[in-house]
């Protein structure tokens, strides 16, 4: 039996083996099932399936070990040996797989090559910076010299680690996602904020193989680009965590083991100023950080130039009677005569389709 281990997301996988007629561990965990009504899994010799017959190419997507307990983990090998297996797959198996596998023969690693930021990424996105993210010319200096200064080797492979702070709904993770945009992926995003204190340490440390874990979605993840949101939020118990990723770009929990080299990992937060971060995240952290970049709250001519993208935005979802009485309702003018009233992004979009749909319902539903 060949055996290829493959870290990195699905595309990855699919475009490195490009596999035709291949046979997932799923569909062969439903028949081993349907066979023996439970998959083996307390330690007793199981039967051989031949009545599955031959499999060219067994495929164990990074979602499918959760399909089987931990003895199967542990003893891999012994189960997929009951099958008649020329090539068997592997996209991010957990440690327990990994290391009974790597040691036997005939077993092959392969890990992607995620996209390095480069001067030619750097200078495009300086470039349509301000198209993008509107009212934050401070912040595209700064993020603009801590991006060029990743293009050099001056980190030897470590990620760049970054603070976002500022107001909620000026920009920040907006930034994240267009900057992974420009590296070619979606980006890697992880909300803080939603996770309670017993949860968070679940995701964070690791617990069973077959639950979600901080680990295992980064080895998912499709860009090099990490957005920490709501930094924050997170109890202070957890800062410790981390320490290896900011450092040497390395997590590793009881399941699973990354390496991020050369990503960007954005911690966003709602600080006001350097002293604000210094104070609350405590100096372990904060010292762990390459650079922060201030997010200013919106002016009016940034929250001009925002609500007239977002009614044009709008516009695009009604038909020609609609957009008439829009204009005859003179509903462009009445938000901009309003500007200096918003404080950011979130709230511009929100009123802006609060107002649209107000005077369309007075014309379609009310009758007025």
């Amino acid at each position: 039996m060949n055996k290829y281990i493959f870290w990195g997301p699905l595309n990855g996988f699919e475009e490195e083996y490009k596999l035709s007629g291949q046979f997932s561990f799923s569909e062969l965990v439903r028949k081993v099932q349907k066979e023996e009504k439970t998959i083996e899994i307390d330690g007793v010799s199981p039967k051989t399936s031949n009545d599955i017959g031959k499999i060219e190419n067994l495929v164990i997507l990074s979602d499918e070990y959760s399909m089987v307990n931990e003895w199967v983990l542990y003893n891999i090998e012994a189960f997929l040996n009951r099958f008649d297996i020329e090539n068997v797959y592997l996209q991010n198996p957990p440690i327990q797989v990994y290391n009974r596998l790597i040691k036997t023969e005939n077993c092959l690693e392969k890990i992607y090559e995620y996209k390095k930021i480069d001067e030619k990424c750097v200078k495009e996105i300086n470039e349509k910076f301000s198209k993008n993210i509107i009212g934050q010319e401070c912040a595209k200096e700064e993020l603009i010299n801590l991006l060029y200064s990743a293009t050099f080797d001056f980190f030897n492979n470590k990620p760049l680690i970054l603070m976002f702070y500022g107001p909620s709904g000026v920009g920040k993770t907006e930034t994240a996602k267009f900057i992974s945009q420009k590296m070619g992926g979606e980006l890697f995003r992880k909300q803080f904020s939603m996770f309670q204190n017993e949860d968070f340490a679940n995701y964070v440390f690791g617990t069973k193989h077959s639950e979600s874990s901080f680990s295992k979605d980064l080895l998912d993840r499709e860009t090099n680009v990490i957005l920490l949101d709501e930094f924050d939020k997170a109890n202070k118990v957890f800062f410790s965590a981390f320490y290896q990723l900011f450092d040497e770009g390395i997590f590793v929990d009881k399941n699973y083991s990354v390496e991020l080299k050369n990503s960007i990992i954005i911690c966003t937060s709602n600080y006001e100023n350097i002293e604000d971060i210094k104070n609350n995240l405590g100096l372990p952290i904060y010292n762990r950080f390459d650079g922060f970049v201030k997010f200013n709250a919106l002016d009016i001519n940034a929250c001009k130039i925002i609500i007239e993208k977002n009614y044009e935005e709008y516009l695009k979802y009604l038909d020609a009677e609609q957009i008439a009485i829009l204009k005859e309702e003179k509903t462009n003018e009445l938000l901009l005569s309003n500007a200096d009233k918003f404080t950011n992004a979130r709230e511009i979009n929100r009123i802006t389709r609060d107002v649209i749909t107000s005077i369309l319902k007075k014309k379609y539903i009310d009758n007025k």
